[in-house]
């Protein structure tokens, strides 16, 4: 039988994440998953179930479901890391089933599996892959309503785009991508052709207008209030801002190695085809960045790469798909393949001089912190050296009871250089300013230092 044959194929793939998972079992939370699956999650364990509003001071505007899912399997199974790893493997199995599904559409049966590597070694998806992340699960149900409008799967469809507004607003944002693509690939312009497209699309946006509405009423504002830490983000640009933002968006398209299937799309774009289903893919990734970037250019902080990975997945797609419809040659066909995956998979190992601030979360990069980071911590235990007066910064500075899930519930202290009598740094946080690092370089004493394949913890005491 057909399925039975997909499975084999991507049983591989569904071996790999469940390795994957089991390695970074033990790994704290880090970036913003410390928010989504530290602080949220803690507080309905803490609080129980009964009310949607989270606390002003963590409430980031989304719908706190993914919060509410981990503390629901920590209720069952036990608060622990490994659990909330283990609570993502639906999610990264859905990823591979419907990633194949739709690679088979595009690419065919017989070459589905490219998408899948490509999608593997993807450092934006690798990096969010090891994580407890929500986006992990957003892109679940993303490529699952991607896969039901290819497919003309009513019910699959509704049940994705109605998973995808309770994850958060992107995912709403998600679901208008997923309709506009809806109408023109099935091409519905008539008005009942219209309302049948419509259809299943309903329930998604009585719950996103439900939750938004609910929340307004309840705390008087929808997506961010000028009280919380990440408001700064929100900040509208001008016209300056503007362009340097367009800048910003290019740096992250074309960073971590994903220039070379930039650049393969813009040679075989233009060689002639009439393959319609190229032409759609084309379509969605129009629609993806019409709908999804507008609202990143405009604010000052929003362009991280996360933020961008729908769009990114589409486009190792189309790069794929452009390489099977217009490299006819079996020798070149298969160079091009080994440039892309290959380019992408190095860009796993991309890290930028400390004066350059890097995505860390979207990278595989970053996988050296986690040891660094505890032995850092053991050699301050040791050394008797108090946490309290150790400054330091995001995504650091939370309490260990929700980046670690640990008994101990302590932190650091927000860095002061006037007043912190230690500075723990890292180059994985971006928020140390050229003057602050050289400062440290001239000025302060390096007591303990520790490296590992491009990431670095070093502690400094006050000279």
């Amino acid at each position: 039988m057909k399925w039975r044959t997909d499975l084999a194929k991507c049983f591989p793939f569904f071996v790999w994440v469940i390795l994957l998972t089991v390695f970074v079992r033990n790994n704290f939370f880090f970036w913003d998953t410390v928010q989504f699956s530290g602080l949220h999650p803690t507080h309905f364990f803490e609080n129980g179930f009964s009310n949607l509003i989270l606390p002003t001071e963590i409430d980031s505007g989304h719908p706190p479901f993914f919060g509410m899912y981990l503390a629901g399997l920590w209720k069952w199974f036990g608060k622990s890391l490994a659990i909330s790893h283990y609570a993502m493997l639906p999610f990264l199995i859905g990823i591979v089933w419907y990633a194949y599904d739709i690679g088979s559409y595009y690419l065919g049966r017989r070459n589905a599996i490219f998408f899948l590597l490509l999608l593997m070694v993807d450092p934006v998806f690798a990096g969010q892959s090891i994580l407890v992340s929500p986006d992990i699960a957003l892109i679940c149900f993303f490529l699952m309503a991607w896969n039901s409008v290819l497919e003309n799967r009513k019910w699959a469809l509704i049940i994705a785009t109605s998973f995808l507004v309770l994850i958060s607003m992107r995912g709403m944002m998600l679901v208008v991508v997923l309709f506009i693509f809806d109408l023109l690939f099935n091409k519905r312009f008539t008005i009942a052709g219209a309302f049948k497209t419509t259809f299943p699309y309903i329930l998604s946006g009585i719950i996103s207008l439900a939750f938004l509405f609910y929340h307004q009423q309840q705390t008087g504002w929808i997506g961010y209030h000028a009280g919380s830490s990440w408001s700064t983000s929100f900040d509208k640009v001008g016209f300056n801002g503007f362009i340097r933002n367009i800048g910003i968006l290019i740096w992250r398209v074309v960073d971590v190695g994903r220039i070379v299937p930039i650049l393969i799309i813009a040679y075989l774009i233009f060689r002639k085809s009439d393959a319609v289903r190229l032409k759609s893919l084309i379509q969605f990734l129009a629609i993806s960045i019409v709908i999804l970037t507008p609202s990143l250019l405009i604010h000052k902080g929003l362009l991280g790469s996360r933020y961008l990975l729908p769009i990114f997945i589409v486009i190792d797609l189309l790069v794929l798909k452009l390489i099977f419809n217009k490299v006819k040659d079996i020798k070149w066909r298969r160079l091009y393949l080994v440039v892309v995956i290959g380019a992408m998979a190095l860009g796993n190992l991309l890290v930028y001089p400390r004066h350059v601030a890097q995505g860390w979360d979207a990278t595989l990069g970053h996988l050296p912190y986690y040891e660094l980071r505890r032995d850092a911590i053991q050699f301050m235990k040791k050394e008797n050296i108090p946490f309290d007066k150790t400054g330091t910064t995001f995504p650091n500075t939370a309490s260990t009871k929700h980046i670690d899930l640990s008994n101990e519930n302590w932190k650091f202290a927000n860095k002061n250089f006037e007043t912190n009598e230690y500075l723990f740094y890292s180059n994985v946080f971006n928020e140390f300013t050229d003057e602050e690092l050289r400062t440290l370089e001239l000025r302060w004493r390096k007591i303990y230092e520790s490296k590992k394949i491009g990431v670095e913890v070093i502690i400094y005491k006050h000279p």
